[in-house]
């Protein structure tokens, strides 16, 4: 079977997972249902004039009923979109920090999917995950630093602080891409012999 195919059949058989499980369903029923629920407040303290909160509203929607369901709606979108304003170059450094270190982490969760096939479970990888914690804990009181590639990606964050972020350099993070790509082959392996 081609890594292509693969790849398919994997997909597939997530979305029969995610499809016939519960639980998005019902996470995705509650956080629309905030939503309304939050909307719809807002809407209904907008027609009140002795609320703080109205006089605040009244400035940003428009009309009432379903056009001031959308306005408000509109309102959120472009204040999600712009946050509160240009970032300056310090925000975008730290953002730019914050992406890579997400990726890092991501390319770091790699071998727990080994794990999470071979044990054909979810318990397996969380026992991984919390084991490469633990031992990136002991490293880092050791002295080895940002060497161990589960740890340099949280020093680098600064959570050992400014002296710890100091000191992991790039080559240290970079020890992220073999690890990752070490896991990719064993995983798919494992995901071509695997059945429903």
């Amino acid at each position: 079977m081609t890594r292509p195919r693969l790849l398919a059949a994997a997909l597939e058989a997530e979305w029969l997972k995610f499809r016939s499980a519960p639980v998005p369903w019902v996470a995705t029923a509650v956080l629309m249902l905030g939503i309304v629920t939050l909307y719809s407040s807002f809407i209904l303290v907008a027609g009140q004039s002795d609320s703080l909160m109205a006089a605040k509203l009244d400035a940003l929607v428009a009309g009432a009923g379903w056009t001031a369901l959308v306005s408000l709606a509109r309102m959120f979108g472009i204040g999600l979109a712009l946050g509160f304003g240009a970032p300056t170059s310090a925000e975008a450094g730290t953002m730019a920090r914050l992406c890579a270190i997400a990726t890092l982490t991501a390319g770091l969760a790699l071998p727990c999917a080994i794990v999470a096939a071979i044990a054909r479970g979810y318990l397996a990888p969380i026992g991984a995950v919390i084991a490469h914690v633990a031992i990136a804990q002991i490293v880092v009181v050791v002295g080895a630093v940002g060497w161990f590639p589960w740890a340099a990606p949280g020093l680098w964050a600064g959570l050992s602080g400014a002296e710890a972020t100091s000191r992991v350099r790039m080559v240290q993070l970079l020890l992220v891409v073999p690890v990752a790509a070490a896991s990719v082959h064993p995983t798919t392996r494992a995901w071509a012999r695997l059945q429903l």
